[in-house]
């Protein structure tokens, strides 16, 4: 759902055998969910002896990864989400999201379900290609396409990879006609990301 400029994307996934046991916990859980006005951003400048020049902190100094983003990128370390945005029209942002599948799963095998399920469920699914990378000394897949969203279309770039076992996706989002203008900044991104 589109609220107050954002983007807001409530997502449940499980097993399949205990599918129907979680989706009554899951439809408890969206019956009771509510929007609200997002208190203040921070915008907090966190570094540490390991950040890059002209980058700072986009992550909780809890959690098991240092995510550094440009210091003109707008993000509050210790929201507990790992996420930036530019301040533009549109609001081009990049996330760090982490799965524990059910069992050994690759970076490809993430993607493939990705490509199945984005196909079903997003608007306007438009595959764009899938390329190799390393992003903290990990073997990595770029996956982009392109979905609409309340009549705009955007264009998205998931990094994924594998490290202990855990399915990683740093997430670059942008409407189509600006997500070229910030591909720099997203590669000084990945190429700064690091387990602690």
């Amino acid at each position: 759902v589109k609220h107050g400029g954002d983007f807001i994307v409530l997502s449940f996934r499980c097993p399949t055998d205990v599918f129907e046991t979680y989706n009554t916990q899951f439809t408890e859980m969206a019956d009771v969910f509510e929007l609200c006005e997002k208190g203040e951003v921070r915008n907090d400048f966190v570094t540490d002896k390991k950040t890059p020049d002209g980058m700072k902190i986009a992550s909780s100094d809890k959690i098991e990864y240092r995510f550094y983003v440009p210091e003109n990128w707008i993000c509050d370390s210790e929201s507990g989400n790992s996420s930036a945005y530019f301040d533009e029209s549109g609001k081009p942002n990049v996330s760090v999201t982490s799965y524990i599948p059910d069992g050994i799963m690759s970076a490809q095998e993430y993607v493939d379900y990705c490509k199945e399920l984005y196909e079903d469920d997003l608007a306007g699914y438009v595959y764009v290609g899938e390329e190799s990378a390393t992003v903290a000394n990990k073997d990595a897949i770029k996956y982009s396409y392109s979905a609409e969203y309340s009549g705009v279309r955007f264009t998205v770039m998931q990094t994924v990879f594998v490290y202990n076992d855990r399915v990683y996706s740093i997430t670059y989002t942008a409407p189509e006609d600006t997500f070229s203008s910030h591909t720099d900044d997203v590669e000084k991104i990945l190429d700064a990301f690091r387990f602690r």
